[in-house]
């Protein structure tokens, strides 16, 4: 059975304490993304949603060129190169799970407004999210450490699937990988 957005499990009798969870998302995401922005000024909105307009269709390349705050990538085309799923800040993660190549995205993080185009994505073994929520789990773990890659995902007493990796800056989520293409 697969996890189910919103469902709960439990409650289990777990060493003289009941514990339940519930599903808060399940997604789909890349390990790996090549991404190319447009660095813009927080406050210029009108000219951020006329550029991913055009850029859906025209030369990304020199949109960012011209309109990109970023000299460095600006002078690349805008191309930022392969990042990390997990390295991304939670606000581009949001925003670039499901898309895929050629998709364009405009992200306001801070002062600045980003449009992002989907270079690449590569999903090898990362299957979906996972995110503890019970507080005293996390009190006593500190959440999804470095090192329980590999440890088993269970639902309803049956594996399911397994830890693969932390996100970085968030340790109460993870990437898990589904049972069946473990075994595949």
């Amino acid at each position: 059975e697969a996890l189910v957005k919103g469902k709960m499990y439990g409650p289990a009798l777990v060493a003289d304490e009941w514990r339940a969870a519930r599903v808060v998302d399940v997604r789909n995401v890349p390990e790996k993304l090549t991404l190319s922005h447009i660095v813009l000024d927080y406050s210029a909105t009108e000219l951020a949603d006329s550029l991913v307009k055009v850029a859906k269709k025209g030369d990304f390349a020199a949109l960012a060129a011209q309109h990109s705050l970023m000299a460095e990538t600006a002078a690349q085309g805008g191309k930022i190169g392969e990042v990390t799923y997990s390295s991304l800040a939670p606000e581009f993660a949001d925003a670039l799970v499901g898309k895929k190549k050629g998709d364009v995205v405009k992200i306001s993080m801070g002062n600045v407004i980003q449009i992002v185009k989907v270079d690449s994505n590569e999903s090898k073994n990362r299957n979906f999210v996972i995110k503890v929520t019970d507080k005293n789990l996390l009190k006593i773990s500190g959440g999804i450490v470095q090192g329980m890659s590999g440890s088993p995902i269970l639902q309803n007493g049956k594996i399911i699937g397994a830890v693969t990796h932390v996100f970085i800056n968030d340790p109460t989520r993870g990437y898990g990988i589904e049972i069946d293409k473990m075994l595949n």
